[in-house]
């Protein structure tokens, strides 16, 4: 009798602990918290069929050489102790935090409602998305304005959040991510661009190494400069879209590349919908006279019926073997004819065109001799000089478009690189 009366007092006082809620409510049985170590911050260990579940580690940043593209950050839930404050006093609370983080209205009639408290749940979540940097402004409210100490509330890690420092700098091949919920935990999934491809073809990759960031080949000063260009580009020719990539042609390191049509990332709304495609590798026109400097029996090696290999998602390419040997219907995406022209600016060696350091290797193969791509490179000049006023019919079902494609040697610093650009007109 002793021992069943222990046994009642250590579960009656466990629950008081740690929230009856998290017992009888939750959808994981056993579900609790364990506050982290010299931190007010809560994180949760999910307990279901008798495996533990722990909260992953964060999405990985994005970076070039001194700047950070795209941050993860943690984000947590505030949960307040049941009747701890009078519900008059508790629109007062709303007010304060409103200042710092969005509250949804509705959390004043749940907190407040006879059918909630009726339940009797020791703490009720109030505030969504709150950042690491606004605790500590949240908890000199809860004690200076309401008297509130860490047994009244918990911050409960909930999920993460992709921040874009720069905006719209290096949409849209950035990619975007979307909310996905696993084990109660709000994570970030890359749908597109760069952010898709590393997701899905790297992640086993990424996690091995304790997904450290995403390190990029792309110069911040080059790309600014180079989407501000592609801006300028568009207004003063009246285009749809005009875009750029300056390429390292030696290793096909990506140093920029640019559109005119980006986005805020932070805050994507319905109009930028058609800003989210990656038209350089999406779109696809006739190559015509663009491949005649390649003999017939070296389009394969070219890479002509592959992927260009780029590290972003969803690249298209021609796939009509009725008519893949006939270079007059033959159609190629831009990054694809971009890695066709590199070949004879370095020699006659062709690699995967590259954005992200962490890909794996870059080996090039020698395809032609040294002495033919020589040959060719100095005839290229004058080729595209030919073909500057020329436009390319490119296919699309809803619409009739058509492009200028440029691409000329240029020397950045003590560097020379293959710059190409693709302005597509309405």
């Amino acid at each position: 009798m002793m021992k069943f009366k222990m046994f009642i007092t250590v579960l009656a006082i466990t629950i008081s602990a740690v929230g009856y809620d998290f017992f009888i409510h939750s959808p994981y049985k056993g579900e609790r918290l364990k506050q982290a170590t010299n931190s007010y911050f809560h994180t949760f260990f999910l307990h279901k069929d008798q495996k533990v579940v722990k909260i992953p580690p964060l999405r990985q940043s994005i970076i070039d050489k001194n700047n950070t593209i795209a941050k993860t950050i943690r984000m947590y839930k505030l949960r307040l102790a049941n009747g701890i404050i009078h519900k008059h006093k508790f629109s007062l609370l709303i007010n304060q935090l409103s200042k710092i983080i969005p509250i949804n209205k509705y959390v004043i009639y749940y907190y407040s409602s006879e059918h909630t408290n009726k339940i009797k749940l020791p703490f009720k979540t109030i505030a969504y998305g709150i950042s690491k940097a606004n605790i500590p402004k949240i908890k000199a409210i809860l004690k200076n304005s309401f008297h509130l100490y860490r047994n009244n509330y918990h911050f409960i890690i909930s999920g993460e959040k992709t921040i874009y420092p720069y905006k719209d700098m290096f949409t849209p091949y950035l990619g975007y991510t979307r909310k996905r919920l696993k084990n109660n935990y709000t994570y970030r999934q890359g749908i597109n661009g760069l952010q898709g491809f590393y997701d899905q073809n790297l992640s086993a990759i990424i996690d091995k190494h304790n997904r450290k960031n995403l390190s990029l080949n792309i110069s911040f000063n080059l790309q600014k400069k180079l989407e501000r260009e592609m801006s300028i580009l568009k207004a003063k020719k009246h285009l749809q879209e005009a875009i750029a990539v300056i390429m390292n042609p030696y290793n096909y390191h990506i140093k920029a590349i640019a559109s005119s049509n980006r986005y805020n990332a932070n805050k994507i709304l319905n109009k930028n919908r058609t800003d989210l495609e990656i038209h350089a590798i999406l779109y696809l026109f006739k190559i015509g006279n663009f491949i005649k400097p390649i003999p017939k029996q070296d389009y394969k090696a070219f890479g002509l019926y592959n992927k260009s290999g780029i590290d972003l998602l969803y690249e298209r390419i021609f796939n009509n073997k009725r008519i893949i040997n006939n270079a007059k219907d033959f159609k190629v995406n831009f990054i694809q004819l971009l890695k066709m022209y590199a070949v004879f600016y370095n020699g006659g060696k062709i690699g995967k065109p590259t954005i992200a350091k962490t890909y794996a290797p870059n080996s090039l193969k020698q395809i032609i001799s040294r002495k033919y791509a020589n040959k060719t490179k100095t005839t290229l000049s004058r080729f595209f000089s030919k073909m500057k006023n020329k436009q390319f019919l490119i296919e699309k079902q809803d619409q009739n478009l058509t492009a200028h494609i440029i691409m000329k040697e240029v020397n950045i610093g003590n560097h020379k690189y293959l710059k190409a650009y693709f302005m597509i007109k309405k």
